[in-house]
This record gives structure tokens, C-alpha cells and sequence, in this order.
């Protein structure tokens, strides 16, 4: 009995011991990489630029969906995927990008999101491209992505 006690602790020390080895990159998952990593590099770039120009919402013409979680930013509007409106509603979303007021909005894409029926989103909505273009003056394209800043 005496012997089968320590026999039972170099059984489970020796468990553990291969436990570690085989199993060392479990270590890792505390501290798992960011999503954003994952992106590809359109996605990467447009995030990391809305962080510097200190954008508070997301407005993005491209469409694109997944910016605002690897952003972690909301919608400006309620419109998330302004494709899916119409001009009938052009009016209300200038009005509430006025009232949010971002540092930056997603201006285009060269994805199939920013283009439907064979016209772009500035196509789409004139008004909405004009007062973006008036107050977001400044442009920077990269990787397929446009953004426009004040």
C-alpha cells in the first residue's frame, strides 16, 4: 500500500508531464490573436485607418458587413447596408450622418456590395454623394477601399 502511494503520484506527475508537451499550445489560448488578423487586407487597412482618424460610427458605402465587429464601432445611420435602401430615403441618411458627424465614412469598394442594377452607390444616391463629397474632402484609397475625411 505504502509503495502504490508514490507509484500513483509518479503515474500522474508523468501524465501531466505529457499532458504539457503534447498539449503546450493550449498555453496560447489565453491570449488568442485579434479577428481583425484574419481579415483580408482591404479590411485590415479600412479598420486600422478608422482607429486613426478617430471614427465614433461606421457609414460604409462598400457594404461590406463585416468592418464594424473587427472595428467594433456602430452604424452612424440606421441604414447598415445603405444598398438595401432607395432614394426615397436619401434624405434621412444625410440627416443622421449630419448628426453623428463621423471623422471618416467607407466611400467605396471595388467589391460587388458597393454596385447593384448596374450603378454604383454614388450613382444610387446623388444627394448622398454630394454632401459627402462636400464635407469629407479628403480621400484615400488602398487595397480596393476608399475612405473620405474631413
Amino acid at each position: 500500500m505504502l509503495f502504490a502511494i508514490p507509484f500513483g503520484y509518479l503515474l500522474l506527475a508523468t501524465a501531466l508531464k505529457l499532458y504539457d508537451d503534447d498539449y503546450a499550445w493550449l498555453k496560447h489560448i489565453k491570449t488568442p490573436v485579434e479577428n481583425v488578423l484574419f481579415a483580408p487586407n482591404g479590411i485590415r487597412w479600412v479598420t486600422a485607418k478608422l482607429s486613426e482618424l478617430g471614427a465614433n460610427c461606421i457609414f460604409d458605402l462598400s457594404n461590406t458587413g463585416v468592418i464594424n465587429p473587427y472595428a467594433k464601432l456602430p452604424v452612424c445611420t440606421k441604414f447598415i447596408y445603405p444598398i438595401y435602401s432607395s432614394p426615397k430615403y436619401e434624405s434621412i441618411m444625410i440627416e443622421q450622418l449630419q448628426a453623428k458627424s463621423p471623422s471618416v465614412v467607407i466611400y467605396s469598394a471595388n467589391n460587388m456590395g458597393y454596385n447593384m442594377d448596374g450603378r454604383n452607390m454614388a450613382e444610387g444616391f446623388p444627394k448622398l454623394d454630394k454632401y459627402i463629397q462636400s464635407i469629407y474632402i479628403n480621400e484615400e484609397c488602398k487595397f480596393g477601399y476608399c475612405l473620405r475625411y474631413k
